[in-house]
């Protein structure tokens, strides 16, 4: 075959472009170029300015943190290096080409004063057995922990523990197999609710007992001399019945206090029962009631009444839930009680029906 003279020129041209292309690849991966570093003139194959420094003995550092006293305190928490390529600042990803002037200055050191402070570790709660009534088993008490941060920033350098915390323990206890029941009510007064189930229960000869809030005793104090004049235990259910279990020792205490007060000044008599908002209990809130003298109860049957649609539904909760020495967690406040009021009746005609004896949580208590 013959070749034409114009398809031999082409595939000549090709020939020469492509080596031209290879040697330029290698040249460029491989060559290496003059550049300074510092004032000091180098041979690299490096293609940024980070490689280039480091191969040739050159690890950019940021500086420490120092003490007042000069001791590192932290390890490359100082000023980050600074790094020059033909005069303007760069990263250490840039690109080099020949004759580049690199200059790097290593991160300086920083000096900062360091405190210390030490600082209250709450005790955890250990809560043992089951059962409404709460104990203290044994008192908490709190660690210590030393915190050590810089003044300007704040930063926390360091922390030991000084004391371990030593939780508290709380015991939840039962009441021996009797057939009794007590009945309570939770977050009253409140009109026309709790004068309606104080009537049914003194048309029924049944005693209850009624863990107010205190806001709600500011609001209704005639509602409260009246429960106390138809012979009915009012309690402590805090002031403002929010969650206890997670606020300081001065809001758990004004929240105790203060409700207490209330009762006392509306009734002529200090409480003796708490229960705390939700059930919710910790060693912190457990202890505090305890040192004011207060028995803890809680319940063992929630008919669940004050979200119940209907009256069959609170009977036939209670009734699956019901057991000797059981205590029932019923509402007069916090909302809409009429299906409450409504169920009341039938709520103590079942009990009866069942064997029950209805007792207050002093008569309860005894059969601990």
């Amino acid at each position: 075959m013959i070749i034409s003279k114009k398809k031999m020129i082409i595939r000549l041209l090709v020939a020469v472009i492509t080596l031209i292309g290879i040697e330029v690849f290698f040249y460029s991966a491989y060559a290496k170029i003059p550049i300074k570093i510092n004032n000091e003139n180098y041979i690299t194959k490096e293609k940024t300015v980070g490689d280039a420094l480091r191969k040739v003995g050159f690890k950019p550092e940021t500086g420490n943190l120092l003490s007042h006293d000069g001791e590192i305190v932290l390890n490359g928490l100082g000023e980050e290096p600074t790094i020059y390529l033909d005069g303007s600042r760069v990263k250490e990803s840039s690109l080099i080409s020949r004759g580049s002037r690199i200059e790097m200055v290593q991160g300086r050191n920083l000096r900062e004063v360091i405190k210390e402070r030490t600082l209250e570790i709450t005790p955890r709660t250990i809560i043992e057995g089951s059962g409404p009534f709460v104990v203290v088993k044994r008192p908490g008490s709190p660690g210590e922990i030393r915190e050590y941060y810089l003044e300007d920033s704040g930063l926390i350098v360091k922390k030991e523990i000084v004391s371990k915390p030593k939780p508290t323990i709380l015991k939840r206890g039962k009441i021996n197999p009797k057939r009794m029941v007590a009945l309570t009510f939770d977050d009253g007064p409140l009109l026309p609710y709790t004068k309606q189930i104080v009537d049914i229960l003194k048309s029924y000869d049944v005693p209850a007992t009624f863990f107010v809030v205190g806001t709600q005793v500011q609001k209704y104090p005639a509602t409260i001399k009246y429960m106390k004049d138809q012979g009915f235990d009012i309690e402590n259910h805090s002031l403002t019945h929010s969650r206890l279990d997670d606020k300081d020792q001065a809001v758990v205490e004004n929240e105790i206090q203060v409700s207490h007060d209330l009762i006392l000044a509306k009734t002529g008599e200090s409480p003796r029962w708490f229960r705390p908002p939700f059930g919710r209990l910790n060693g912190l809130l457990g202890e505090a009631v305890t040192r004011r003298g207060y028995s803890i109860a809680l319940w063992s049957v929630d008919p669940m009444d004050w979200q119940a649609e209907s009256v069959d539904s609170i009977i036939q909760t209670m009734m699956l839930q019901v057991r000797p020495g059981a205590i029932v967690l019923l509402h007069d406040g916090g909302g809409n009680r009429q299906v409450t009021v409504a169920a009341l009746p039938k709520i103590i005609e079942h009990l009866r029906s069942a064997g029950y004896s209805i007792v207050t949580l002093d008569q309860l208590y005894k059969y601990r």
